[in-house]
């Protein structure tokens, strides 16, 4: 176990031991992670906010569901999922009965596919990492803005994106996924009229 894993694992039985004050550093080193692991998935600020919000609520009311042994960062990231993906679905049932549109089974595969690797992508990178990763490749925001979020260098916001991206390349699921996009895009370029010939 590494030091971070260790020190969370005493923060962790405390804080089921009854010390508010360890349940206030869970919550402050990991609503970061939280909040960004929800909106990857939700696309909507507020609505980040407020699953990350819930999360940390329930894990307060039942502090227990927490298995040391498992740790705390993957348990909030699989919560916090699974808790966005619940919210998104929410969002769109009710557009659903406005609009009476369903989406196709080959939109539900390629949602499943796209939150399971943000969820390995989230676990795999450190919880600074992740976001600036996240905020950068795919809300576009420039790393001097990044930067001056999370109270960090250009260089370092930099250095970390570059540390960030490289591991990702060596994930395994990362590999499956390009391979699937590859292949979803060879596909539908075969589908496609040629224009006009």
């Amino acid at each position: 176990m590494d030091i971070e894993t260790i020190t969370d694992f005493r923060y962790i039985k405390r804080f089921q031991n009854g010390d508010s004050s360890a349940f206030s550093f869970l919550y402050q080193k990991y609503w970061g992670l939280a909040f960004t692991v929800a909106l990857s998935i939700t696309h909507n600020e507020e609505e980040a906010k407020d699953v990350a919000q819930n999360v940390f609520l329930s894990i307060c009311d039942d502090p227990n569901a927490i298995v040391p042994a498992f740790g705390i960062k993957r348990f909030l990231v699989v919560c916090v999922k699974n808790a966005s993906i619940n919210a998104v679905k929410i969002r769109k049932d009710l557009q659903d009965e406005d609009e009476e549109k369903n989406p196709s089974d080959d939109d539900v595969e390629s949602d499943f596919r796209y939150h399971e690797l943000i969820e390995t992508i989230a676990v795999s990178l450190g919880e600074t990492d992740f976001q600036i990763f996240y905020l950068h490749a795919v809300y576009e925001y420039k790393f001097k803005e990044i930067g001056q979020m999370l109270s960090l260098s250009l260089d370092a916001v930099t250095s970390k994106y570059t540390r960030a991206i490289n591991k990702i390349r060596t994930l395994p699921l990362v590999k499956v996924y390009s391979i699937q996009t590859e292949q979803e895009k060879k596909i539908i370029a075969k589908e496609e009229p040629h224009g006009n010939q």
